[in-house]
């Protein structure tokens, strides 16, 4: 999964999504921080579950950042 898909799904979740150097950080509709996603190594990540999220959208979520987190570095294009 590159950034950018990776940017449209969490979209369509209804959360946003900002870039920074160290990876991306996936944010609530109240701007918090539930999710971060770091482009230093393959499979480091963490993802907090203690939000507002209905189940559903957790899981959904989980299934997403674990995508991006499986893709070798030099396949998920550049930060945006």
């Amino acid at each position: 999964m590159t950034y950018k898909e990776f940017k449209e799904r969490v979209e369509e979740l209804g959360l946003s999504c900002r870039f920074y150097d160290y990876g991306v950080n996936v944010y609530s509709i109240d701007d918090f921080a539930i999710a971060t996603i770091y482009d230093t190594k393959r499979y480091f990540g963490v993802i907090n579950f203690n939000s507002s999220l209905d189940s559903i959208k957790k899981v959904a979520l989980l299934w997403l950042c674990y995508d991006l987190m499986r893709t070798p570095l030099e396949n998920r294009g550049e930060l945006q």
